[in-house]
């Protein structure tokens, strides 16, 4: 069985092996086989994303909390997150538009 470890090289990434052979994987087929974090393209993510920022801005309310959104998020979207995946999303939500 040969082991295949990538190397960088100019040209793209080259195969280090014991055999003479040597594939390279341009940066143009890397995407074949690593094609980013499959959690963005679920349809959850488009869906939640899209409520966010209404989300962030219902919290500052009176009265209204995490699972009050959470619950009328899983109303509107019922594949949607659990409520701690809804909670995570929310807070980087937050994060990222604090002042």
């Amino acid at each position: 069985m040969n082991i295949l470890s990538l190397n960088p090289s100019a040209d793209g990434w080259k195969s280090k092996s014991n055999e003479s052979d040597q594939t390279t994987i341009t940066p143009a087929s890397a995407g074949r086989f690593h094609a980013g974090n499959p959690a963005y393209k679920d349809p959850r993510v488009e869906h939640l994303s899209a409520h966010l920022e209404s989300y962030s801005k219902q919290l500052g309310l009176v009265g209204v909390t995490r699972k009050l959104l959470w619950e009328e998020y899983i109303i509107d979207y019922q594949q949607g997150y659990s409520y701690s995946q809804f909670c995570f999303h929310l807070q980087q939500q937050l994060r990222a538009h604090r002042p």
